[in-house]
């Protein structure tokens, strides 16, 4: 099970100190992204959707962090291929791994909502549509004024 409070600290990590802040700040974000990311399951059961559009802000704005920490990791190791095995050790061995993977499922079930509420927008959509449809049929009809036989022309 995932552990909350694992640190990279915990692990005896055999590489440098900066890349162990880095991973350590890359575990962070990816915790902040976790939490969020149950806040918008939780959200996505409601119709706020400013709520909504500020967790997908915020989490696009901590997976742009996460990415400019794994490039300054990459700078740090320098090699392509040592930076993908050293990084896949690190992850399993920290937790990161098992984090992502939680993060993975949990984002599945947001998506399976999400399109279930897309989907019954589209339908109250197609609803109104066709009221508006009906209104412009009858209303169109009758658009003329009616002829009485006592009126002259």
């Amino acid at each position: 099970m995932f552990s909350k409070n694992k640190t990279i600290k915990d692990v005896s990590l055999k590489l440098p100190a900066e890349i162990n802040d880095f991973i350590e700040k890359k575990l962070e974000l990816l915790r902040q992204y976790f939490n969020i990311t149950e806040l918008l399951n939780s959200q996505l059961d409601f119709d706020d959707l400013t709520a909504i559009i500020q967790l997908l802000n915020k989490r696009r704005d901590l997976i742009q962090n996460i990415k400019k920490i794994e490039n300054r990791i990459k700078r740090a190791i320098g090699d392509e291929t040592q930076f993908n095995t050293m990084m896949k050790k690190n992850e399993e061995d920290c937790g990161i791994y098992e984090l992502l993977k939680r993060i993975e499922s949990l984002d599945r079930e947001c998506l399976i909502k999400a399109n279930q509420k897309l989907s019954l927008l589209r339908k109250e959509i197609t609803e109104k549509k066709n009221i508006i449809k009906i209104k412009k049929f009858y209303s169109n009809k009758f658009h003329h004024q009616p002829r009485f036989l006592d009126v002259r022309r």
